[in-house]
């Protein structure tokens, strides 16, 4: 059984995740850094990339590639390199961090 002070909290995390993408948008953050491994495979500089946090049950996969297309350098396509789930990056109510590559179209 829940404590009763712990209620209002329950209510109001759930009043948010109920609210959906209004009240949750996903937004650009500060992606990963490029790995050592990746700099070397590629023999050249690796492409910009954007990082967006999102709450996977309020942001469809769709809207989140839009997002990135946006973000995206004008002529460049968004490709998905990688998600993590770590709140040092993203808030507790979008915890999850995507980072697209914007490759030359």
């Amino acid at each position: 059984m829940m404590s009763p002070r712990f209620v209002p909290l329950f209510a109001l995390l759930v009043t948010l995740a109920a609210c959906g993408t209004a009240v949750l948008p996903p937004y650009e953050t500060i992606p990963p850094p490029v790995s050592r491994a990746e700099r070397k495979d590629s023999g050249e500089t690796p492409p910009p990339r954007v990082a967006l946090c999102y709450n996977t049950f309020t942001t469809s996969a769709h809207a989140l590639l839009a997002l990135a297309k946006e973000s995206c350098d004008p002529g460049t396509t968004p490709k998905p390199l990688e998600r993590d789930f770590d709140l040092n990056n993203c808030p507790i109510l979008e915890p999850t961090r995507a980072t697209f590559a914007c490759n030359k179209s």
